[in-house]
């Protein structure tokens, strides 16, 4: 669904005809069933018009947006605050799936092993220093998530002059002046730019790392799910929903002001 496109055309005429063609390809597929995990009108919306007879959702208690209103197949969960990962496995669970011995399971191509073993990490085989990758961003829409760059400069410093290690910062393509902020305030010059094509890339670069530190973002729940210990820096976002879910080590920081 290009969402973004209809959003930045949305008075476009269109966008209407577009959005009415994507409802029928969705209904052409004779779907049996529909998840909503997200619980929000929008994805409320999109799951009753599939025409799709049976619509798992959450209860009017656990959704948004009266998203309830769009599903038939309702599902509760516990009253205490749950992990988002935990959440959505009970909507599976519902159905008669087992999900206590789940592996989270990123596709990693031989392909994309072999660009990031060559575009990142050439020359660093015998390299026997730790391998820290360090990730500062966020998403645009939520720059409150964002330690300050002046402390990812320090521990930085500090992982190489006390430990030997290798920084390896991560950055989309709107994150590169976020990083240049951070790298112009290390007294260490000694860094890896990491700024792979594709999300599978990301993992396996994160993969070969030996510790993630980061904000709340993708890529930390992205450290969590391949296995390498995790430092997750939170701010206001809640901890308990958010966290790091995976049988990797993990270790949450957060305090109240985010500076």
């Amino acid at each position: 669904m290009p969402r973004r496109k209809w959003q930045q055309n949305f008075l476009s005429f269109q966008t209407p005809k577009e959005f009415v063609r994507f409802i029928q390809n969705l209904r052409k597929e004779n779907f049996d069933l529909v998840l909503d995990f997200h619980g929000l009108f929008k994805s409320g919306l999109i799951t009753f018009l599939t025409g799709v007879k049976r619509r798992v959702g959450y209860t009017r208690k656990f959704s948004k947006e009266g998203n309830f209103l769009f599903t038939n197949d309702l599902v509760v969960l516990p009253d205490y605050k749950i992990n988002r990962v935990e959440k959505n496995l009970l909507l599976v669970k519902h159905l008669g799936l087992k999900t206590d011995e789940h592996n989270a399971l990123i596709p990693i191509s031989e392909k994309d092993r072999e660009v990031v073993a060559s575009t990142i990490f050439p020359g660093l085989t015998s390299f026997s220093g730790p391998k820290i990758i360090m990730h500062p961003g966020s998403s645009p829409s939520t720059p409150y998530k964002r330690w300050d760059v002046r402390r990812f400069a320090q521990v930085a410093d500090i992982i190489i002059q006390k430990y030997r290690g290798k920084i390896f910062f991560t950055a989309g393509n709107d994150e590169r002046e976020l990083v240049n902020n951070i790298t112009a305030q290390m007294n260490e010059t000694q860094f890896v730019l990491c700024q792979p094509e594709t999300l599978t890339q990301l993992a396996e670069a994160i993969r070969r790392c030996d510790l993630f530190i980061g904000n709340d973002t993708a890529p930390m729940h992205l450290a969590a799910f391949v296995g390498i210990p995790v430092i997750a820096l939170f701010g206001p976002t809640d901890p308990i929903e958010n966290a790091p879910f995976g049988k990797g080590e993990a270790v949450v920081i957060r305090k109240r002001c985010f500076l």
